[in-house]
């Protein structure tokens, strides 16, 4: 699990996203998985910037499912293209609530939302 993920699309030092992507493309052949966590949306146009393409691109390209809560509009001009999102889905992202948002696995797309059960709503607060 690798989170705040944006981090490692540096191009200064490109080694870090080169291990990441590594391990994107090993992992699943083992079994495993890599879950990459960010609250930040323009990793996305970071990890594909022209000098970091090659390195981010696999790791983009390998996550699946991709969970997305709300969006600013400015990511959502990102991600429209990156993830094929229709209209519908970017006014969903733009205007989610707390806990709302959208899965993407595979050609599936599932509006949800998110709550926590008494007993983790406890742990959390």
């Amino acid at each position: 699990m690798v989170d705040e993920t944006w981090l490692l699309a540096d191009p200064q030092t490109p080694e870090a996203l080169g291990f990441l992507r590594d391990v994107a493309k090993r992992i699943r052949k083992y079994g495993g998985s890599l879950v990459v966590i960010t609250q930040n949306a323009q990793m996305a146009v970071d990890f594909l910037a022209p000098e970091l393409a090659r390195l981010g691109q696999p790791v983009l390209g390998n996550a699946s499912p991709k969970l997305l809560m709300r969006q600013e509009p400015k990511d959502l001009e990102v991600l429209r293209d990156l993830l094929h999102l229709s209209e519908a889905e970017c006014d969903l992202l733009a205007g989610a609530r707390r806990g709302e948002g959208l899965l993407l696995a595979g050609n599936r797309r599932v509006r949800l939302r998110v709550e926590a059960a008494p007993a983790e709503a406890d742990l959390l607060t």
